[in-house]
């Protein structure tokens, strides 16, 4: 597969996943502007895919590019908003259907898609919906159908020691007290974007 393919994959993606947000945002009374985070999901995809384009593994990479372009821009969505919006990720399912019906790597995606459910559905019942929204189940699924039941749990083992660090962080610098809340999202997409990375450079 060519830096090209890879490239249009990324642009199309975070693009169509762009105008999603903004309509859903629009519908919810909130805005999602084009604010830095916002460019810099779109930077990393892109440069992700032109790496991609390298990696010994593009068949994986043809996956997980379009999971790191939803991942991201539901990181800025979920930043900005305290939403991550069903639009993006119907439209990421969408996306990972296509090709994994390409590719024929159904068990693949069912696999990785209960995998990826799992924690964080336990997680949001456990809470009473207070610690994890639904948003974050729906967004780990997706990703699960990306990655595969393997490095979706990498992401996120990952995602849940970062989010940790992050909120001992704001706890012991009194930014933030214990009941607070902070968006999972981010946290999800450094996760990705980590396997990502991993499997372009091993």
């Amino acid at each position: 597969m060519s830096v090209t393919f890879f490239v249009l994959e990324a642009m199309l993606v975070f693009s169509t996943g762009t105008l999603l947000a903004r309509h859903a945002a629009e519908r919810n009374g909130c805005r999602v502007r084009l604010r830095a985070d916002v460019a810099l999901a779109g930077t990393a995809t892109l440069v992700l895919a032109i790496a991609g384009s390298r990696s010994r593994f593009p068949e994986s990479m043809a996956l997980l590019i379009p999971a790191v372009a939803i991942a991201n821009l539901s990181a800025a969505t979920d930043a900005q908003t305290g939403y991550i919006f069903d639009s993006v990720v119907v439209f990421g399912a969408i996306v990972a259907l296509a090709i994994g019906y390409g590719e024929g790597r159904w068990q693949h995606m069912i696999f990785g898609s209960i995998a990826g459910a799992s924690l964080p559905l336990a997680l949001h019942v456990a809470s009473d919906a207070k610690g994890l929204g639904f948003g974050d189940v729906k967004l780990a699924t997706l990703l699960g159908a990306f990655e595969g039941p393997t490095d979706v749990l990498r992401t996120l083992a990952i995602a849940c020691i970062l989010a940790g660090a992050f909120g001992v962080w704001l706890v012991l610098s009194r930014r933030s007290a214990l009941r607070d809340t902070i968006p999972f999202g981010p946290f999800l997409a450094m996760g990705v974007l980590s396997i990502a990375g991993w499997t372009v450079w091993r």
